[in-house]
This record gives C-alpha cells, sequence and structure tokens, in this order.
C-alpha cells in the first residue's frame, strides 16, 4: 500500500498502534524526526542533517539522500517512491521532506 508521510503534520505517536501499517508509518515519522546522534544511547539512529545548513539547491539531494539510507537502515518493510519537497511561506528555505511510501506485505 502506498502512504504519504510529512514529518511536519505532527504524528500522534502512540504505544499502541491501531494496525500494523499505523506502528511502520510512525516508525518512518520517528526516523525522519530524529537528528543523527542526538538519540541516546541508539547514536546511530537518525537521519545526518547537516545538509539542511546548505542552500535548497544543494541540501535537498544530499538530505533526501540521508533520508533514503536512513529509512532503508531502520524500516526495511519500507520502499520510498519519492521525495518531494514542501513550500513554506514563512520559511521560503526551509527543506521540508513529504515522502511517499510503500509498505511491503
Amino acid at each position: 500500500m502506498n502512504y504519504t508521510v510529512n514529518p511536519k503534520d505532527g504524528f500522534e505517536l502512540t504505544l499502541m498502534p491501531k494496525n500494523e501499517h499505523m506502528e511502520i508509518l510512525q516508525h518512518i515519522y520517528l526516523i525522519v524526526n530524529s537528528i543523527l546522534g542526538e538519540c541516546p544511547m541508539y547514536r546511530e539512529f537518525g537521519v545526518d542533517m547537516t545538509a539542511k545548513d546548505m542552500p535548497a539547491n544543494f541540501g535537498k539531494p544530499l538530505l533526501a539522500s540521508a533520508i533514503y539510507t536512513a529509512v532503508s537502515q531502520f524500516e526495511p518493510a519500507v520502499t520510498i517512491d519519492s521525495i518531494t519537497w514542501a513550500d513554506d511561506a514563512e520559511k521560503p528555505y526551509a527543506m521540508n521532506p513529504i515522502l511517499e511510501v510503500s509498505i511491503s506485505e
């Protein structure tokens, strides 16, 4: 099944997800919103955010690569079909990824 994950939407985190797909989507949300090296006792978890400080035309491909790498490492049941970028009127240079993902059965 195909899903859209927007890390900036605010995902309702729960210890008891409704089903397995919601649990996997929650994992993706956590991965994409975690900064590499910031999780105590699990420093390799998260996405390398150094590209966030670069100009958008250089940073977007690097951030997309970091997201692909982290999601494939920590949630192997997911395939990222595409990453698009949301525009933010208040922060025109912000890089806000929107992931189109499919979950293998």
